[in-house]
C-alpha cells in the first residue's frame, strides 16, 4: 500500500490555531469592530454582525476537528503517513476548545438579544 502525505494535518492545525487566536482576541476584535461599525450601520444590526463573526469562529473550529479526525482515521487504517498525527491531535484539541468557547459566546449573544 502506498502511503501518502496528506494536507489534512496542516489544515487541521492551521484552522485550529486561527480559531483559537480569534477566540483569544475576541474582546479586542469586537471592540474594534464596534468602533468601526457604529457610524456606518444601524445600531440594531450590530448584534447580528457579532453573531456572524462568532459563526465564522465556530466554522473554523469545526474544520479543525473534522480535518484532524479524518486524517487520524486514515492513519489508523494505514492509508496516510503517521507524520501528521501530532498536528491532527493538536488541531482537534484547539478546535474543540475554540468550539466550546464560541458556543458559549454565541449563547451569551443570543441571550443579550432576547
Amino acid at each position: 500500500m502506498n502511503k501518502k502525505d496528506s494536507s489534512l494535518p496542516a489544515a487541521s492545525i492551521c484552522t485550529g490555531i486561527i480559531g483559537f487566536l480569534l477566540i483569544s482576541l475576541y474582546n479586542l476584535l469586537i471592540t474594534l469592530l464596534l468602533n468601526f461599525l457604529r457610524s456606518r450601520v444601524a445600531a440594531e444590526t450590530i448584534p447580528y454582525i457579532i453573531i456572524a463573526v462568532i459563526v465564522v469562529m465556530i466554522g473554523l473550529s469545526l474544520a479543525a476537528i473534522i480535518c484532524g479526525s479524518i486524517d487520524l482515521s486514515k492513519i489508523n487504517r494505514g492509508m496516510s503517513s503517521k507524520k501528521g498525527r501530532l498536528f491532527d491531535i493538536m488541531g482537534i484539541a484547539l478546535g474543540s476548545v475554540s468550539f466550546l468557547a464560541s458556543a458559549i459566546l454565541m449563547l451569551g449573544q443570543i441571550l443579550l438579544l432576547s
